[in-house]
């Protein structure tokens, strides 16, 4: 009699599912999320500091060059007709300065000294070649930018000075080839005056 009791009871219970996971898995699996988010170290946003302004230095100013109006005499040196030429090479016109093409065709005084090397003569000199200084040449070894091929004009004439003397007239750009296939001079200068360099 109590075992039919028995049977009775537990047909009487309701079926519980195999799979339904009980309270207490859950709740360790929440526990174990909830620990392994925890565990999970903070993510820090990285701040990339502001780039300084970089400072701009101003280039120097160049210099710059008055020309006198085209009807007045430009009182020059050597200086500016200087194009870094070596000794004993052919002119190219991409060795002109932009200086030197102002000059051109230009009323110019410039002091220097006649060479005596090139000289006809001492006398009456229709003429001649003036030197930037007394260690420069005309011909080969000489540098073609460092000389002027001078002409007398109007049928004037001047003698051999060993002193400084000032010329005036006016510059052209005639590049002279020489004997050797190198460029011997660039400027002519059609001269109108010749003088010794006042004294100071």
């Amino acid at each position: 009699m109590k075992r039919l009791l028995a049977v009775l009871v537990v047909s009487m219970l309701p079926a519980i599912p195999a799979c339904a996971p009980s309270a207490t898995a859950v709740d360790d699996e929440s526990t174990t999320t909830a620990a392994a988010t925890t565990d999970q170290p903070a993510v820090t946003e990285e701040t990339t500091p502001p780039t300084p302004p970089v400072e701009v230095e101003p280039s120097p100013a160049e210099p710059v060059t008055v020309v006198a109006p085209a009807d007045e005499m430009e009182i020059i040196t050597f200086d500016e007709l200087n194009l870094n030429m070596q000794p004993d090479v052919v002119f190219r016109p991409f060795f002109l300065t932009e200086r030197v093409k102002q000059l051109d065709g230009r009323k110019i005084q410039i002091e220097g000294y006649i060479d005596g090397v090139s000289a006809s003569s001492v006398k009456n000199l229709q003429e001649f070649v003036l030197l930037k200084n007394t260690e420069c040449k005309f011909g080969p070894g000489g540098q073609a930018d460092h000389l002027i091929s001078v002409r007398m004009v109007d049928g004037k004439k001047t003698d051999f000075t060993s002193k400084v003397i000032q010329v005036e007239g006016i510059l052209s750009i005639k590049p002279f080839e020489g004997p050797d296939g190198n460029t011997w001079s660039i400027y002519e200068l059609s001269c109108d005056a010749v003088r010794e360099r006042p004294r100071l």
